[in-house]
């Protein structure tokens, strides 16, 4: 009597978000076993443990920042031959070519993109369009009350609507390394800054402007302490007029309640998340048939659908997506300009550097030239970004 062969149970690893979990539940066409997460513990898990090495985990969804270490690190799989001879449909030409920048290292691919969304403007259109907050509005900036196309106007626009139950608007403060370092990032870059000079006037004034968004109180205070997903939470529940933030987090607010624009200076910045396979997995084959699984269209916009945010071009068009989130309609746009963190292997120690110094300025532990300064002292002295 032949013995019928067990189904293999892919093990999965990832950041909890209901938006990635909804998804893969929905998309599981194998037994799966997810372990969801909080980011910290998912960055220590992938970066500091065998655990991509030691068997127990076949596919892990990272951010891509974390790739160059993890590829140096040997701990994921180069999937071009498997992609090369089985790809998802459409593939290379399906994705923009800004989602399969960051994985790729030459003619090699370390991983698919499952999850993204650049940072844009998002802000409350009921405000912005209410007739008594556009007079007022004029009266007291002397200009009309719009999305801002520039960090002082936003600072306008914040001012005006930061008032008892509403806050101007939103940040992701907790020290994780992560929204705190590319809220910072995007500032650096808007006006015209690089990460070669950190101590540079466009860092300090950079520093200084997120400094001053918590000192004047247009930010709940609390705020110190979320990381991204909280921030847009509290975003989609209407208490704060605007923000910038990842364009994902429009599709936690109900609809009609939101609307995008660029971001000020017009410079946005994109990571995305990554389906890689371990290194140390027993079953490389059908994880590979499970990543090229969710990467198929109908995937990818069940991916939209449960909250999190497709990739594929073919979704971004899509009539059932687009009607989710003002964002999609831009978002193809949008990647035409991104910037992203450098692909260095050691980013997350440059990461944490950066985040260290954000932090104490924002505890008003010491003034921003200051903290830059040391910062950039530190990063030069080790030559993590050389």
């Amino acid at each position: 009597m032949t013995r019928r062969k067990e189904a293999v149970v892919l093990r999965l690893l990832g950041r909890t978000f209901d938006g990635f979990e909804r998804a893969v539940e929905a998309q599981a066409s194998v037994p799966v076993a997810a372990s969801w997460v909080e980011l910290p513990s998912l960055e220590h898990a992938v970066l500091s443990s065998d655990a991509l090495l030691d068997g127990s985990v076949d596919l892990a969804l990272v951010v891509s920042d974390w790739l160059p270490a993890l590829i140096e690190q040997g701990k994921v799989l180069d999937l071009a031959p498997r992609l090369a001879a089985a790809p998802p449909p459409d593939w290379p030409d399906g994705w923009s070519p800004s989602m399969r920048l960051l994985q790729t290292r030459g003619d090699r691919v370390y991983g698919v993109p499952y999850h993204d969304g650049p940072m844009m403007l998002l802000y409350r259109p009921d405000l912005f369009a209410d007739a008594r907050e556009q007079a007022g509005f004029a009266e007291r900036v002397g200009y009309p009350l719009a999305p801002p196309a520039s960090w002082e106007q936003f600072l306008d626009v914040a001012r005006w609507f930061t008032r008892p139950g509403l806050y101007g608007t939103v940040l992701a403060g907790q020290p994780d390394g992560h929204n705190d370092v590319y809220d910072f990032l995007l500032q650096l870059w808007s006006r015209g800054g690089e990460l070669s000079s950190l101590a540079g006037p466009a860092a300090v004034s950079g520093l200084e402007f997120l400094r001053r968004l918590r000192r004047e109180r247009l930010v709940d205070p609390a705020s110190m302490e979320w990381d991204s997903v909280a921030s847009g939470e509290h975003f989609a529940a209407g208490e704060a007029a605007l923000m910038v933030n990842w364009a994902g987090y429009a599709a936690m607010c109900a609809p009609g309640a939101v609307a995008c624009a660029p971001v000020p200076n017009g410079v946005s910045l994109n990571i995305y998340w990554v389906w890689v396979v371990a290194a140390g997995s027993a079953a490389p084959g059908p994880a590979y048939e499970f990543l090229k699984h969710l990467a198929s269209p109908e995937m990818d916009v069940i991916t939209s659908l449960s909250g999190a945010t497709g990739v594929r071009l073919s979704t971004w068009r899509d009539p059932r997506v687009r009607a989710l989130s003002p964002y999609y309609e831009v978002i193809e746009e949008v990647h035409r300009g991104v910037l992203s963190p450098p692909p260095v292997t050691d980013w997350p120690s440059v990461a944490g550097v950066l985040s260290s110094a954000i932090h104490d300025v924002m505890r008003e532990r010491v003034d921003p030239a200051a903290a830059l300064a040391a910062a950039s002292a530190e990063i030069d002295a080790v030559g993590w970004l050389r």
